[in-house]
């Protein structure tokens, strides 16, 4: 079993990983036996001996070998292949072939995220089936409604269901229905996974057995725009922010979005709290254009921030001062065409077709076929974190553990931090990133700033989100596109 190092970035894509679906060697000849053709009659049958030759002549052979030709490995650009040599695997390891491994995933089918919740389902599905052509398990979902939050039975109702059938594992959203199975995956030790909304920075931070494999929104979103505004608007010197009215959790936000502001020359004029259902922003429109800040970063979600911006535009904001910590699918339809009239700069770790490496470029592929629809956020990061769940899956196996474990499960996680991701990387290769083993979010993570325009994104800046012991989040190695 191979295990990636945490200061590993990148992985070359190597030809000829597809030794997983050889057959062992050749089998033994038939050619030992053809010793029968000797004369045993006398010599007149002598002449008859080439007719009887025919049943046992080599040319039949070759008719029973293209089981083991080469033929019946995957192309090199297969997603099998693509997903093997993304991820380190030659073949050798014990991928799974032949087992069922049943998983769980609560989404929000239902409440206001319901819309994310079959986009998250796409991308898993399609994990699965690109990891059992890899020749690894056959993984069965079982799905749950968390309801987003808004039903806190549902949530709950969901992990005891999972408890009871024995499943120890995984995907989630929208932080377990805002908290609400937190008491559940704890009571039956369920190892979970929430690519939605991370570990948010509320009670999931350094919660046991539950972890988030994504950037944190707006957290670290926000060092990619000051960096940009930086280096592109060193004149700027007043920033206003409009975030989603999070209650406990408001005062934090405001501390981090002021110090962030001051790491790139920007005094924090204003915080405008707006619901996370808001579709009239009249009001804040009219508060920006009084206060006339240089910069406006938006902390906005569920599609919102496209809202925002067709309505800033009609009123006469120069959209050019606008900024986004992230950018959700949804946005392009609150949004009512306004991407198409100016370009909307926001960081993240989306634009799919604006990420040149072979695994992004497959998984888009594969999906836009699949499903008739571009790949959105929700999708890639699902079917990232299920790639996830299976390196967990052999490593445990490798380990001598039960893949049914949450804890043994987390074991192998915390072993090795460091997993391969659909984001970053070149066109011959991909990167990695890293958890926190304290608080369980990102800790190395590969991250852009890109500009949204006429339906095309562009990446404009590229800088890998740092995080040091005290939590304080930085651009490293911030630069501009070329």
């Amino acid at each position: 079993m191979r295990h990636h190092t945490v200061g590993q970035r990148m992985r070359p894509i190597v030809a000829g990983l597809m030794a997983f679906g050889l057959v062992a060697a050749a089998c033994s000849s038939d050619k030992g036996e053809t010793t029968a053709t000797e004369p045993v009659a006398s010599e007149p049958v002598a002449t008859e001996a080439p007719a009887e030759e025919p049943a046992e002549e080599p040319a039949e052979e070759p008719a029973e070998e293209p089981a083991e030709e080469p033929a019946e490995e995957p192309a090199s650009d297969s997603p099998a292949a693509v997903v093997l040599a993304a991820m380190g695997l030659d073949g050798n390891e014990e991928l799974g072939a032949g087992a069922t491994w049943n998983i769980g995933a609560t989404l929000s089918f239902s409440g206001p995220g319901g819309f994310a919740a079959e986009l998250e389902k796409n991308g898993i599905e399609l994990a699965i089936e690109h990891i059992a052509a890899a020749g690894g398990p056959e993984i069965v979902v079982e799905y749950g409604d968390n309801a987003t939050g808004g039903d806190p039975e549902a949530a709950a109702n969901a992990n005891t269901n999972l408890g009871e059938k024995g499943i120890g594992v995984k995907l989630s959203d929208f932080a377990d229905g805002l908290g609400a199975g937190f008491p559940t995956l704890a009571q039956y030790e369920i190892l979970t996974l929430d690519a939605a909304a991370g570990t948010g920075t509320g009670p999931g931070v350094g919660f046991d057995l539950y972890w988030g494999p994504r950037a944190l929104t707006p957290f670290d979103g926000f060092p990619g725009v000051m960096g940009y505004v930086a280096a592109t608007n060193p004149d700027a010197t007043s920033m206003a922010v409009l975030s989603n009215d999070a209650g406990p959790a408001n005062d934090f936000n405001a501390a981090y979005f002021e110090a962030q502001g001051a790491s790139a020359g920007l005094e924090l004029g204003f915080i405008e709290l707006i619901p996370f259902t808001a579709q009239d922003f009249s009001a804040s429109i009219a508060k920006l254009q009084a206060e006339q800040p240089d910069i406006i970063v938006l902390d906005l979600h569920f599609g919102t921030e496209g809202g925002f911006f067709r309505q800033a535009i009609n009123a006469g904001i120069d959209p050019s001062t606008i900024y986004s910590t992230e950018l959700t699918g949804f946005s392009a339809v609150t949004s009512q065409g306004a991407f198409d009239e100016a370009p909307f700069v926001y960081a993240g770790d989306y634009a799919p077709e604006a990420q040149d490496n072979p695994l992004m470029n497959m998984v888009a592929a594969e999906y836009e076929a699949t499903y008739g629809a571009p790949i959105d956020d929700q999708a890639a990061r699902y079917y990232q974190a299920t790639l996830l769940l299976w390196e967990l899956y052999m490593r445990t196996l490798a380990n001598g553990g039960d893949v049914d474990s949450g804890p043994d499960l987390q074991a192998s996680l915390i072993e090795d931090p460091t997993f391969v991701t659909l984001w970053g990387g070149s066109a011959d290769s991909t990167e990695t990133f890293s958890f926190d083993l304290d608080k369980h979010w990102v800790d190395s993570y590969p991250l852009a700033v890109y500009s949204l325009e006429g339906g095309v994104n562009t990446l404009i800046a590229t800088y890998d989100i740092s995080i040091d012991a005290d939590g304080a989040r930085t651009a490293d190695n911030f630069e501009l596109a070329s």
